[in-house]
């Protein structure tokens, strides 16, 4: 039951966090029961779960910055190759 206590925990409190906050927040646990498994989650046969976090993380941050700046002028031209845009030169995210 601790584990589902601290994990509610956290939960609620990355919710709370992203709706107080200008800052995209998230987290990632691996919640692995053995070697084999942390190995397979971070670059074995299920991918970088590291990587992904990351990822994410800057795709929530690019989706927050995008949202702000659409709140403030409301005839932001909208990017049409869906890739991030900082400082006037876009960015590719590989997954």
């Amino acid at each position: 039951m601790h584990f589902e206590f601290v994990c509610e925990g956290v939960t609620q409190g990355i919710k709370d966090l992203n709706v107080l906050s200008d800052v995209a927040v998230i987290f990632c646990v691996l919640t692995d029961n053995t070697e084999q498994q942390s190995i397979d989650r971070s670059g074995g046969i299920h991918g970088n779960k590291g990587t992904e976090a990351a990822i994410a993380a800057l795709k929530m941050a690019y989706l927050r910055q995008q949202s702000k700046l659409n709140s403030k002028h409301s005839n932001l031209q909208e990017l049409t190759t869906g890739q991030p845009q900082i400082e006037d030169q876009p960015r590719e995210l590989h997954e």
